[in-house]
């Protein structure tokens, strides 16, 4: 699975500013407008933070690699979940309407700038977590740094875990010989991996790996697991099949194994395909978004973590 698949071309954009007191701006999201929404502390840095509805547990949304709150992504599943319950995006640091960086950062780094400012925001657990795409390693580190803050998780086609070690580790220069576009590429790769400067994120991805190597799982936390309609990559589609079968095999393996452990994470799984093949299902097919956030909304009702 590519975590780095573009975003498909028109997708709808609605702004709407209003000037704020606090030094940004307002956004609507159709016809719901934020309850709280600004820049606020986050500790070493300002984040911008939106957050819709009032009722708890809060859903904390953590957007993709490349992605941000304020994007407007969300829009269609914010005006119905809000109607039920809170709703927050926020940028991370060095994205969006957030502060930039000065040095490379990591999801520890931000999951503490998270946790500072949905405090600065007041904004207090309980909190399901709701992570895209590269948005489930943030997602693991928060919830292995602020366990006790968490009470239920959704990933939507997310990254595996040890996702850019296996992307790595496939290429063995010390015993093989590549040529041409493949040499380009594990280059390219090896770059990437070693530059935090390459991705916009400013994230050091090596870091990333060893945290969520390390971190816990998520015990007996109702987990939702949605994937994409063709999220999970078919191994032999491989295009490294025939002019690289020794990479081919270390990818499928590990790639396999990854997918396999991806499903393992609670006691207490729920595993979903959407019917859009599209990677931001939360934009394309928000029903099934909205559908997965009221069953965990249900579950943690059930399990009595929220106060009556």
């Amino acid at each position: 699975m590519n975590m780095f698949r573009p975003v498909s071309v028109g997708i709808k954009l609605f702004y709407l500013f209003l000037f704020m007191n606090l030094g940004a701006f307002s956004v609507v999201a159709g016809e719901v407008e934020p309850l709280i929404v600004g820049r606020f502390d986050g500790g070493d840095t300002k984040l911008y933070l939106e957050c819709y509805g009032s009722k708890s547990p809060t859903i904390v949304v953590h957007s993709s690699f490349n992605g941000y709150g304020s994007q407007r992504h969300w829009d269609d599943v914010i005006k119905v979940i809000s109607q039920e319950n809170r709703i927050c995006l926020y940028d991370r640091a060095h994205m969006g309407k957030s502060d930039k960086l000065t040095k490379a950062n990591n999801v520890n780094d931000a999951s503490r700038r998270l946790h500072i400012l949905l405090r600065s925001a007041g904004v207090r657990p309980p909190f399901i977590m709701a992570g895209h795409s590269y948005g489930a390693y943030s997602v693991k580190a928060y919830n292995h740094l602020y366990s006790e803050d968490v009470v239920g998780i959704l990933l939507i086609d997310p990254s595996q875990y040890g996702w850019w070690t296996d992307k790595i580790n496939k290429w063995q220069p010390e015993i093989e010989t590549y040529e041409g576009n493949w040499e380009v590429e594990r280059l390219e790769d090896l770059s990437y991996f070693q530059n935090p400067k390459k991705n916009i994120a400013f994230y050091d991805l090596k870091v990333n790996e060893e945290i969520v190597k390390r971190a816990s799982d998520f015990g007996d936390k109702p987990y939702v697991l949605l994937w994409a309609k063709e999220g999970i990559w078919d191994p032999n589609t491989s295009d490294f099949i025939d002019d690289l079968p020794a990479v081919w095999q270390r990818s499928k393996d590990s790639y396999l194994a990854a997918i396999e452990k991806m499903h393992t994470h609670s006691s207490n799984t729920k595993i979903v395909f959407s019917k859009t093949s599209e990677h931001d299902i939360h934009y394309y097919e928000p029903e099934t978004v909205i559908q997965q956030l009221r069953y965990l909304l249900n579950q943690v009702a059930q399990s009595s973590v929220i106060e009556k």
